[in-house]
C-alpha cells in the first residue's frame, strides 16, 4: 500500500470508530473519495477558539472557506496542526508546547496560526507575497520559531513549484547563508531533484524568518505525519538531503515527527490533559 493511500484509509478508519461522526463525504459532496467529514466540528478536537478562527480567516491558506472546507478534510494538515496546538493554546500553556518542540519555552510573547514573515521589508515593491507558516512562535527577545506542518502533502499529488529570480535578486538577504542561495539557485532552475519535500518553500520560510535577525535568532521546526511505504521513506531522504544542503550557514532546522510530538507530548503534560492527548494518540499515532 503507497503512504498516501495508507494515511487515508487509516483516517477513514478512525471516523468510522467515532460515535459523532455521523458520515463522510467527497471533496464535492457525494462525488470523490469519501474523505470530508459532514461538519467541521467533527474533524476537530474542539471547537476553534476565536483568536484561532481569526488567525485562518486572515490568513492566505483560505483553510475555512467552500463547502466542504478544506479543514474538514481527514487528511488536511492545517486540521492536524490545529488539533496539535490549539488546545495548548487556549490554555494558555505554549511554554510546554514549545518544550514539546524542543524550542526556548521561556519569555514566549505569542503563539499564531497561519503567522506571516516577509522575506524582506515592502516585499510588494519587489513583486513577492509573505510566506504564511502553520504555526510560529515569537519572543520577548525578538526572536522567532516558525514550524511548518505537513500530513499529506508529502504523498499526494505534489507539483515541485520552482523559487522564482525574484527572490535571487533580494538585496542583503542571501549575505550569510551561502549555502542556501546555492541551493536557491537549483531550485530557480528546477526541482533540484526533489519529489517528495517542498524545497522552494522551505527556503522562503527561512528568508521571512530571517528577515532582519542573526542566524542564532530563529529556527524552523518541520513537523511532518510519518507513514510506512517507500514514498514516506523517499520524503524522510529528503528531509536529511534538504538538512544538509544548508547545514554550513548553521541554520537551525529541526525535523520533528507528529508521532514523536503525541509521544512526547504525553511525557511533558500532566494527567489534567489526559483527554487531549488520548486523542492524538487515537487519531495520529
Amino acid at each position: 500500500m503507497r503512504s498516501g493511500e495508507y494515511i487515508q484509509k487509516r483516517f477513514q478508519a478512525w471516523a468510522r470508530r467515532q460515535n459523532h461522526i455521523e458520515g463522510l463525504q467527497g471533496s464535492q459532496g457525494e462525488r470523490g473519495e469519501p474523505n470530508y467529514t459532514l461538519t467541521l466540528q467533527e474533524n476537530l478536537f474542539q471547537p476553534l477558539s476565536d483568536d484561532t478562527r481569526s488567525d485562518y480567516e486572515e490568513g492566505a491558506g483560505r483553510e475555512l472557506r467552500g463547502n466542504p472546507c478544506s479543514m474538514q478534510a481527514l487528511h488536511s494538515s492545517a486540521t492536524m496542526t490545529t488539533n496539535l496546538f490549539d488546545y495548548l493554546r487556549t490554555k494558555n500553556i505554549s511554554d510546554k508546547a514549545a518544550r514539546i518542540l524542543r524550542i526556548p519555552s521561556r519569555g514566549i510573547k505569542s503563539m499564531r496560526f497561519e503567522r506571516k514573515y516577509p522575506v524582506i521589508d515592502n516585499p510588494e515593491n519587489h513583486g513577492l507575497g509573505e510566506p504564511h507558516l502553520n504555526v510560529a512562535f515569537d519572543y520577548d527577545s525578538g526572536c522567532r520559531v516558525g514550524v511548518e506542518c505537513k500530513l499529506f502533502e508529502p504523498f499526494g499529488r505534489l507539483e515541485q513549484a520552482g523559487l522564482r529570480d525574484a527572490y535571487l535578486e533580494l538585496p542583503e538577504a542571501w549575505d550569510d547563508i551561502p549555502a542556501c542561495r546555492r541551493l536557491a539557485q537549483k531550485l530557480a532552475e528546477g526541482s533540484a531533484g526533489f519529489t517528495r519535500l517542498a524545497p522552494a518553500q522551505l527556503v522562503k520560510h527561512l528568508l521571512g524568518l530571517k528577515n532582519s535577525l542573526k542566524i542564532h535568532q530563529f529556527r524552523l521546526v518541520y513537523l511532518y505525519y510519518d507513514a510506512p511505504g517507500d514514498e514516506a521513506a523517499a520524503h524522510r531522504a529528503e528531509i536529511r538531503r534538504f538538512a544538509e544542503l544548508i547545514a554550513d550557514d548553521g541554520i537551525n532546522l529541526q525535523p520533528l515527527s507528529v508521532q514523536e510530538f503525541i509521544l512526547r507530548a504525553a511525557t511533558v503534560l500532566d494527567d489534567e490533559h489526559t483527554r487531549y492527548i488520548n486523542y492524538l494518540s487515537e487519531r495520529y499515532l
